[in-house]
C-alpha cells in the first residue's frame, strides 16, 4: 500500500503548515513587493526527488476548497497577465512572479531575474514566463542551495526530516506601465517523486 506524503509549506523553519492562501501584499505600479521566505518540507521517511515548482491558474485546490477572489472575469486572465509580465523585455512592462532559491548565499540581489535574464545568471532565480515554470512540463527544479548549504545535497531533492527546511524567497514585481489595479490570484505547485 502506498503511503501518502504531505508537502508542508510554511512561513517559518519547522513551522505549521500555511492554512490560508499566501498574500504577497498590495502595492502600486513600478514597485516590487517585499519578498516572502517560504519553507518547504514533507512527511515522508525518505527524500523526495524530481522536485520542481511551477505556477498555474487558480482552480481552488487548497485543502479548505478556497474560491477565486481575484478581480478578473476568470482565473485564467490573472495567470496569463502574470506570465505576460514575465515575458516582457522592456523594463517598463516587465514584472511578475519571481523566486530566488539561493538560501546558501542569503538570497543576494544578483540572484533575482530581470527583463534580460528570465533565469538569473547564477541559475538560482527565475521569473514565471513563457517556457519557465508556466506549466508542469516547464517546472523549475528546486536548487540544492535552498537547503542553506551545497554540501551533501542534490538539485531537485528534498531530504526527509522536520528541519532545517528547504527555503526560497518569492516576490511579485508590478510593472511600471500597462497595469490595471486589482487582485490577482494563482497557485504555486510543487511536483515531485517519492518512494516509500
Amino acid at each position: 500500500m502506498a503511503i501518502p506524503v504531505q508537502i508542508i509549506w510554511s512561513l517559518e523553519n519547522g513551522g505549521p503548515s500555511m492554512d490560508e492562501p499566501l498574500d504577497h501584499g498590495t502595492n502600486a505600479t513600478q514597485s516590487t513587493l517585499d519578498p516572502q521566505t517560504i519553507f518547504i518540507r514533507h512527511t515522508g521517511d525518505n527524500e523526495i526527488t524530481g522536485a520542481a515548482i511551477y505556477m498555474r491558474e487558480f482552480i481552488g485546490s487548497t485543502p479548505d476548497g478556497a474560491t477565486y477572489t481575484g478581480d478578473a472575469s476568470i482565473p485564467t486572465d490573472d495567470f496569463n497577465e502574470i506570465v505576460g509580465w514575465g515575458d516582457e523585455t522592456d523594463v517598463s512592462f516587465f514584472g511578475g512572479f519571481q523566486a530566488n532559491m539561493d538560501a546558501a548565499g542569503d538570497f543576494p540581489l544578483t540572484n533575482w531575474p530581470d527583463e534580460s535574464n528570465k533565469i538569473s545568471v547564477s541559475g538560482l532565480g527565475f521569473v514565471v514566463s513563457s517556457g519557465i515554470a508556466d506549466i508542469e512540463a516547464n517546472a523549475f527544479e528546486l536548487k540544492k542551495e535552498m537547503s542553506g548549504t551545497t554540501l551533501g545535497v542534490v538539485d531537485g531533492e528534498v531530504p526527509a526530516g522536520p528541519a532545517p527546511n528547504y527555503r526560497m524567497r518569492m516576490r511579485i514585481q508590478v510593472p511600471a506601465s500597462g497595469v490595471t489595479a486589482g487582485t490577482r490570484q494563482f497557485e504555486h505547485i510543487l511536483k515531485f517523486t517519492f518512494t516509500s
